[in-house]
């Protein structure tokens, strides 16, 4: 069985699970991290193809789905920041793009649909999977055959953990404090890690 990722992403996730939709999101997110971390390190290839990856990878799927919600869409804003990346355009432009996409992103979050599951359970189960996929990344990219993308994957995996922490941490304070230990602790070895 696949991770919670590798499950939601595609043409055929469930529209009834938002752990589908968030993720789907978060998945989009992930990508745009990993590709401005490597335009600010000067890698504009590579931070062309991050911008251009969720493009074909998940917002072609999902771009129906969200106008369908009444969210506004960010494919022109995904491709400006895959194109400021490859014509190695100003920074201004870059994080202007950078912007669109996160509060588009945001914004989408707020539309997407409601399960009958509790926002705290939703919400930690895309935060542990997040967790892991960082964490996975981390370690994958240190190995003898790791890679900078794999480690620029993790990256990204860790931001959209930091952002998916500052919704879930709060919700499950109160009614999953085990729970809500487990995560802290995790998030501090993985600050620590990609420091």
């Amino acid at each position: 069985k696949g991770t919670v990722v590798e499950e939601a992403v595609g043409a055929d996730s469930n529209r009834k699970d938002s752990v589908a939709d968030l993720v789907e999101l978060e998945t989009i997110q992930i990508y745009v991290w990993g590709g401005q971390i490597a335009y600010q390190s000067n890698d504009t290839g590579t931070a062309g193809e991050m911008f251009e990856a969720p493009m074909v990878d998940v917002y072609v799927n999902l771009e129906s789905f969200l106008n369908q919600q009444g969210a506004r869409p960010f494919g022109e804003a995904l491709s400006e920041a895959s194109d400021a990346a490859f014509l190695e355009k100003s920074q201004g432009d870059m994080q202007a793009a950078i912007d669109t996409i996160f509060d588009s992103l945001t914004a989408a979050e707020q539309v997407t649909p409601k399960s009958d599951r509790s926002p705290e359970d939703s919400q930690a189960e895309v935060l542990a999977d997040l967790l892991v996929r960082a964490a996975t990344q981390y370690n994958s990219a240190f190995e003898a055959d790791g890679t900078d993308r794999t480690w620029l994957n993790g990256y990204g995996f860790y931001k959209a953990a930091q952002y998916r922490a500052s919704v879930a941490l709060p919700l499950l304070s109160q009614q999953k404090t085990e729970i809500h230990s487990a995560f802290l602790k995790a998030m501090e070895i993985l600050d620590q890690a990609y420091k």
